[in-house]
């Protein structure tokens, strides 16, 4: 894989106009010579034809590092070498990044990029300070995944072995979840390396892992505090869930064996998720269709995503898919309700149920699932610029029309199957539990929706739905 960082840009509309404008003399006087449309032009084309609607303002992504693909030359060598596989990246504000991956030797030629052996690499940008290396191991292995924890702080999380880009097919069918994830140690992500950033350097501390920690792919902090005032979190390897607090991971976790009953912070509801009241005249209930239940948890944890709301834990994770037991389907949604509702917290109201305080927090979906390895999404914003200077999701100060607010809300998922060796074919048959004929896609020219700031302030972008999810049709598959 071939290194690439971009960036959106808003082009300056006069000046796009003048140079439509002069393009089109030019080919008018020189019809007989070919025509190369740019990369923008054909940004603009893909997006316009996909959603359907023209757009007025425009914002293009724009390649400012790494090498443009079947290309061994970079843009930018000192932000990201040709060698340079990245798998993570995590934005504190519009001055602050770090992006995280594996990379070769500084001085690997390029023909060797593809077989070399990588190390964990942490690139940053900050302020007025260009993406630069930040931190580089001497040991084998990857960083997967990387959380902001505040100004100063972050966390990144990864493996001694090799990044998981998809999951690997057993061998054989009767390969249950211990064989598979001893798999994956020895032949995959490996065992787990995590480091800490504080007092303005990167601090590995691999060393104070829990013993069963396996190569960690998804990590995510939360933005409010625990009453002590310790910092918050979760990462995910293959078939757990770990807590992170005060800056350390403290051992507690959900995997397939979590109990249903005991800690409600740390048990996994076993049953329907919710229960309906059939009428108000009687005292029927109807289970719903969806179950919770632990030992569904059989994938590896792919992405985390921690509302960012200060006055509560709002959780949703997803897992890979695939290549194990049949009945297991694929990816999983897993989730965190932090207090239920009445009559939804999946317990039963007839049978005596504990108070919402002592019901299980987690919710392992038995049919929000997918056919292929969910390998990214994103909880929905509330998004409003600020009308004055008020702060950022961190409680920072920020300046007039510099902050959004966010809210948990609908969950986009972008999906990728995982394909047999030498094959373009999905191992998982159509027909298995969970699969799915369709695939979903998402377009967007990079404005943002109209929506009311609340003081009646007009917000970037033309009022067009940017945004367009949908399956493919049939005829397009």
């Amino acid at each position: 894989m071939v290194a690439a960082v971009t960036r959106g840009t808003c082009p300056n509309r006069p000046k796009l106009v003048a140079t439509a404008v002069a393009l089109l003399s030019v080919l008018l006087v020189t019809s007989a010579q070919a025509v190369v449309r740019s990369d923008t032009d054909e940004a603009r084309m893909a997006n316009e034809i996909a959603s359907g609607h023209p757009h007025q303002n425009r914002t293009f992504w724009t390649q400012i590092a790494g090498a443009r693909y079947g290309e061994t030359s970079v843009v930018d060598p000192e932000a990201t070498p040709l060698g340079a596989d990245l798998f993570a990246v995590r934005m504190r504000n519009a001055r602050d990044g770090l992006i995280g991956g594996a990379a070769c030797n500084k001085d690997t030629p390029p023909e060797a990029t593809g077989t070399c052996p990588r190390v964990p690499v942490i690139y940053g940008m900050s302020g007025n300070e260009p993406w630069h290396e930040v931190y580089r191991s001497d040991q084998p292995g990857y960083v997967g995944a990387i959380a902001w924890i505040g100004r100063g702080q972050a966390l990144a999380v990864g493996g001694t072995g090799k990044y998981p880009r998809r999951e690997a097919n057993p061998p054989a069918a009767d390969w249950d979840f211990d064989r598979r994830r001893q798999n994956d140690i020895e032949e995959g992500a490996g065992d787990a390396r995590a480091w800490y950033f504080h007092d303005g350097s990167w601090e590995e501390i691999t060393n104070e892992l829990p013993p069963e920690m396996t190569g960690l792919s998804a990590v995510d902090v939360w933005i409010g505090r625990e009453p002590g005032g310790d910092e918050w979190g979760l990462a995910g390897d293959y078939g757990h869930i770990w807590e992170w607090r005060g800056g350390r991971f403290t051992g507690k976790r959900i995997d397939r064996a979590s109990p249903s009953a005991g800690d409600p912070q740390w048990s996994v509801l076993n049953g329907p998720t919710s229960y309906t009241k059939v009428s108000a005249a009687t005292n029927v209930w109807q289970p719903s269709a969806e179950e919770s239940h632990a030992s569904l948890f059989q994938y590896r944890v792919r992405e985390i995503r921690i509302a960012p709301d200060r006055t509560q834990k709002r959780i949703v994770a997803f897992t890979g898919g695939c290549c194990g037991p049949s009945d297991a389907g694929g990816s999983r949604r897993i989730e965190y309700v932090p207090q239920p509702k009445k009559n939804e917290a999946g317990v039963d109201p007839t049978q005596n149920p504990p108070p919402r305080e002592q019901r299980p927090r987690w919710i392992v979906s038995s049919i929000d699932t997918y056919g292929e390895s969910v390998y990214s999404f994103g909880l929905k914003p509330s998004r409003y610029i600020n009308s004055f200077d008020e702060p950022d999701q961190f409680g920072e100060p920020q300046p007039k029309g510099g902050t959004m607010t966010w809210s948990a809300g609908a969950t986009v998922v972008a999906s990728a199957a995982p394909k047999s060796e030498g094959s373009d074919a999905s191992p998982l048959p159509v027909e298995a539990p969970g699969a799915s004929n369709d695939r979903r896609y998402v377009d967007s020219d990079g404005d943002t929706e109209s929506v009311s700031s609340g003081f009646g302030q007009p917000l970037t972008g033309d009022g067009v739905p940017d945004w367009q999810v949908g399956a493919q049709g049939q005829a397009g598959r």
